[in-house]
């Protein structure tokens, strides 16, 4: 992951991105920070959970959906309508839909 110049390098690829968010697992997962990087045609993005060597891509449309805001980047503070039973960062969770 390279914050700086907004590349993810995959093996002999380095694919442009043009979100980023950081998300840290200590002492719960949530969602720390987040970059543009203005003027970029790539529609990918990716979040990257520091301390882990981890960064999941995806395209930036998918922002927005439920499963990424559940999942990824706040899981313990649900949208509204949601209520967090259980979750295991990066495996998964519970939520009581209201």
């Amino acid at each position: 992951m390279d914050s700086r110049n907004g590349t993810v390098t995959i093996g002999p690829r380095t694919v442009p991105i043009s979100e980023l968010y950081y998300v840290t697992l200590t002492p719960e997962l949530h969602t720390n920070g987040h970059k543009s990087y203005t003027g970029r045609s790539s529609r990918m993005g990716a979040i990257w959970i520091r301390g882990q060597n981890l960064a999941y891509l995806f395209d930036i449309r998918l922002i927005d959906s439920l499963f990424t805001r559940l999942i990824l980047l706040n899981p313990l503070s649900p949208p509204a309508g949601f209520r967090t039973l259980r979750y295991i960062p990066l495996e998964g969770g519970v939520w009581k839909v209201q």
